[in-house]
């Protein structure tokens, strides 16, 4: 559990102030283990400041959320549409369907979300807002490049083909 002390960011602002109680209050709303010091850390991270790694932290917990999701409810329907959305990739893989968590490591964290959507283990809804949320995990908008200013961050193949 995150203490009070580590997540005084707004204080004095009555939005910050109801943002930070209902962050406080998360933990104890989080039955598993492992998504609890998911989501630990992640407060551990937005009460240092650390934004970014928070960003980070919180998509880490939402996947797991989502793994565990489909391990309970859904996996014979993945199983099911991994060879059907990914031929070749299903094909050459060493294990012909998921029966542990390793296994999903066969599989980008975006071709999990493409198999739940089309396998109706996930709404299209929910599958644009994961999908939203792992391009701003794994792909920051802005690089900061002096104390005065922010400037725009290039996609990767574009800095890679610029070299």
């Amino acid at each position: 559990m995150v203490p009070a002390a580590q997540l005084r960011l707004g204080r004095g602002r009555s939005a910050a102030v109801r943002v930070e109680a209902l962050l406080l209050s998360l933990p104890s709303l989080v039955p598993d283990v492992a998504e609890r010091e998911f989501l630990d850390e992640t407060l551990k991270c937005y009460g240092a400041g650390a934004f970014r790694a928070a960003i980070v932290m919180s998509w880490n917990l939402a996947y797991d959320h989502l793994l565990n999701y489909i391990f309970r409810h859904g996996l014979v329907a993945f199983n099911a549409q991994w060879p059907k959305s990914f031929t070749k990739q299903h094909d050459s893989a060493p294990v012909s369907e998921i029966a542990s968590r390793d296994h999903f490591s066969l599989l980008r964290e975006s071709e999990v979300l493409q198999i739940c959507k089309s396998a109706a283990i996930i709404s299209q809804d929910i599958y644009r807002v994961l999908d939203e949320k792992l391009k701003n995990a794994i792909r920051p908008r802005t690089l900061p490049t002096s104390a005065s200013g922010r400037q725009r961050r290039k996609p990767l193949s574009t800095r890679l083909c610029a070299t």
